[in-house]
């Protein structure tokens, strides 16, 4: 047989473009539905699941306003007013001071915190940390890590200069109880470090005084003096020394998180989008097996075909003669 005459390998017909048929999509996911039904239903369902199983968080919220610095009652003059502004809080302390990590460290350890930040991993009867021996236990940094993380958040409106404490829980009453106290010491906290300053400064002044030798110098430390004094009655009397609270913190009646029906909707809308691609999946998987299956078919064919030509060109073979023997006719007689 000649190279010409070999039948030509199959040829299996390929889309001439690569436009997509929504309407074959629309028909292979319609014929398929119950694939994506259930897929859609399944995930749901271990979305409500997970959502029920997760610890229900609240919020407490307090709204505050940083108070300005302590004025001295005769800082009028404008001699005085200078050295009065000087000698006050810096407006910034306050808002920093309830974002440090040292306040929250110095919170923690007051209240006892680190078992009830840690409750999953703490024996309450045996007072010891329930931990693999390979495990470190819970220490003071990381409940600070989480205390500032998770449990508090302090927010400031630069134009209102309202500043929102919010403080996350699993316990709705610890929340609130967490977000007052933490307002109360950091009004008490800079209230003794603003007391221990300022009568710092009257000793100081009131050792300045009798070294004076003019008389306008006395009068300057008199001054100064006066202020002082004052700012250390101001400040022994003032229980909200650097925050004032507008709205006080409550006891919230509903958790913010999970959000149940948010993560349902999400859950749900994951399993219709992995229903479909397993149905197309599935069907392009079905495609390409019986494509396969066509192109070795035709495979067959082709091979069998060449096998029964190639037979019949073949010539066929030529006959035996009885001469070709020695044992003719004519042959000699033995």
């Amino acid at each position: 047989m000649h190279p010409q005459d070999a039948p030509l390998p199959p040829q299996w017909p390929y889309p001439e473009d690569d436009e997509v048929d929504l309407w074959g999509l629309w028909e292979t996911a319609w014929s398929e539905k119950w694939w994506i039904v259930g897929a859609t239903l399944a995930a749901g369902l271990l979305g409500a699941l997970f959502s029920f199983v997760q610890a229900p968080w609240y919020e407490s919220k307090v709204v505050l306003v940083a108070v300005q610095p302590t004025q001295p009652l005769g800082a009028a003059t404008a001699t005085a007013a200078p050295a009065a502004v000087s000698l006050s809080v810096a407006p910034q302390v306050p808002l920093a001071t309830l974002r440090s990590h040292q306040f929250a460290e110095d919170f923690i350890t007051k209240y006892e915190l680190l078992p009830v930040l840690f409750a999953e991993t703490w024996d309450a009867l045996a007072q010891t940390w329930r931990v693999a021996p390979s495990e470190e236990a819970p220490d003071l940094r990381d409940a600070v890590d989480l205390f500032t993380t998770d449990v508090v958040a302090v927010e400031s409106d630069h134009r209102t200069g309202l500043i929102t404490l919010t403080v996350s829980w699993t316990d709705a009453q610890l929340a609130k109880n967490w977000a007052d106290a933490i307002v109360t010491e950091a009004n008490d906290r800079l209230r003794s470090q603003a007391l221990i300053d300022a009568e710092r400064n009257v000793e100081h002044l009131k050792s300045e005084l009798p070294k004076a030798t003019s008389a306008t110098v006395q009068q300057s430390i008199g001054r100064l003096l006066d202020q002082e004094m004052q700012k250390v009655m101001l400040i022994k009397c003032n229980p909200e020394f650097a925050f004032k609270i507008l709205d006080p913190a409550r006891a919230p009646k509903h958790p913010f998180k999970p959000d149940r029906a948010r993560i349902v909707a999400i859950a749900l809308a994951i399993g219709s989008v992995a229903g479909v691609l397993f149905v197309f999946l599935r069907k392009a998987a079905r495609a390409r097996r019986e494509q396969l299956d066509a192109e070795a078919h035709m495979l067959r064919e082709s091979s069998a075909s060449a096998a029964s030509l190639a037979s019949a060109a073949s010539p066929a073979p030529l006959p035996t003669t009885p001469h070709a023997t020695g044992r003719g006719r004519f042959s000699s007689l033995p």
